[in-house]
């Protein structure tokens, strides 16, 4: 499974979880500002000890997030599990395609959307051929 995130991604979304600006994020690291807006744009791959040092700032995996940054991450394909379905959605953010997953519970047809990306009203449109009760997205 193709890893959807690049670096910039995943520290723009490290940062909200955390309610932090690009502000916050400087002061955390000492990194010029305009580094992290490049970064964050996709203009620059920083170096490794760049990398760390964000991770640390965000309370991330520093070599796995090496390894996303230099494109070296593959992921592994998800345990199945008999008590779930586990769906990708292919939603679009504007023009920008994003995955967005449903865990559905096959006892209870309870069901959470994850990293819908766009709309989580649009995400979590029902598939025809589930019992589906939202309880929850993130």
């Amino acid at each position: 499974m193709p890893l959807e995130d690049e670096l910039g991604d995943i520290l723009q979304k490290a940062r909200d979880g955390k309610t932090w600006s690009q502000d916050d994020l400087v002061r955390a690291t000492d990194l010029p500002k305009d580094d992290i807006q490049r970064i964050e744009r996709y203009q620059l791959t920083p170096e490794d000890a760049v990398v760390l040092k964000l991770a640390k700032a965000l309370g991330l995996d520093g070599p796995t997030l090496i390894d996303i940054a230099q494109e070296r991450w593959i992921s592994k394909e998800p345990a199945v599990d008999p008590d779930f379905d586990l769906v990708c959605l292919n939603v679009f953010m504007g023009e920008y395609p994003v995955n967005c997953y449903l865990l559905r519970c096959k006892a209870t047809g309870e069901t959470a959307v994850v990293d819908t990306g766009a709309n989580p009203k649009a995400s979590s449109t029902r598939p025809a051929r589930w019992a589906f009760v939202l309880t929850g997205s993130c």
